[in-house]
């Protein structure tokens, strides 16, 4: 059966796709919650409106998102860290400092747990460029800086 989602499914499609599902998987999960409608002759009208509504829900979405990624872009975060007389760094900077440092800094900015992509905390001073993902696949380039404190 040809269902087309109105809504996003985790694992399954995203907004607007044409999938061809099982009907019972249709008719108890996604035709009750109103996930999708079936693909039909009658509904072929509907379904175009909704496709042309859902492309340009989403083109605004990421307009809304690029613009949030060049404020990003634009600005910069600064820890002072403790560092020891060999240089060392006493502990490091984490993903979730970063990120909780880019919210008080940006507060409108609609942020989740893993938007700040780090594969490894920071040890070291110096400055460095990080990756956020934000919704609608944009992402932005962060400049952070980790000086010693004085």
């Amino acid at each position: 059966m040809e269902v087309m989602f109105i809504h996003d499914v985790e694992n399954v499609a995203k907004k607007g796709d044409i999938k061809r599902v099982s009907p019972g998987y249709a008719r108890n999960f996604l035709f009750p919650r109103k996930l999708a409608l079936p693909v039909t002759k009658g509904n072929e009208k509907r379904i175009e409106n909704e496709k042309k509504i859902i492309a340009k829900r989403l083109a605004e979405e990421k307009k809304k998102f690029e613009a949030f990624a060049k404020r990003i872009e634009e600005s910069s975060i600064t820890f002072e860290v403790n560092v020891g007389e060999s240089g060392k760094m006493f502990g490091s900077v984490t993903a979730s400092d970063i990120l909780n440092a880019l919210k008080k800094n940006l507060p409108d900015i609609p942020l989740e747990k893993h938007s700040v992509v780090l594969k490894e905390p920071i040890k070291d001073t110096g400055a460095y460029t990080l990756d956020v993902n934000l919704p609608s696949d944009v992402k932005a380039a962060l400049k952070i800086w980790v000086i010693e404190k004085k």
